[in-house]
């Protein structure tokens, strides 16, 4: 780990050494999750639109509403790239569908090259996903999204 600290495999090694303390320690468990907690909710009032982003990823799978209400405020902080994180966990971790195509189409619209083709390439896996395979087969192939909507009047 000392020597090589950026590399997954020590991170892994670390990840592990932690659960296993965790596990065989209940009050140093408690305490860890106190304290995380804190943490959490001082990140979440913030306002820091990175910070926010950065606690969506922290609990993504196992707080799935609380790492909503972070890229939400994320998003309202001004930090585009949630917009595409938020529309990506309410399409995967809610299976809310309808709820996440305005978010990716609004992402789309960034005068941000970056922000836009990845929000495009999302869009065409939410699309695909929900079974639109003729519209995901126009985003894939480098369509932009005022060029698909008058095509299809659901987008």
């Amino acid at each position: 780990m000392i020597g090589r600290p950026d590399t997954s495999p020590a991170w892994d090694a670390l990840d592990s050494y932690i659960e296993e303390r965790l596990e065989a320690d209940p009050g140093l468990a408690s305490a860890a999750a106190l304290v995380l907690g804190r943490h959490y909710r001082q990140q979440l009032e913030s306002g820091d639109g990175q910070a926010l982003a950065e606690l969506d990823e922290l609990l993504w799978a196992d707080e799935p509403e609380l790492a909503r209400t972070a890229l939400e405020r994320a998003v309202d902080a001004g930090n585009r790239r949630a917009l595409i994180r938020l529309a990506t966990h309410r399409r995967l971790e809610f299976r809310d569908y309808d709820g996440a195509l305005p978010l990716y189409q609004k992402a789309a619209a960034s005068p941000d090259p970056g922000i836009a083709a990845e929000a495009l390439a999302e869009l065409g896996d939410a699309l695909a996903d929900h079974g639109d395979y003729q519209a995901a087969a126009i985003n894939e192939n480098g369509a932009t999204l005022a060029e698909i909507q008058p095509r299809f009047g659901h987008l």
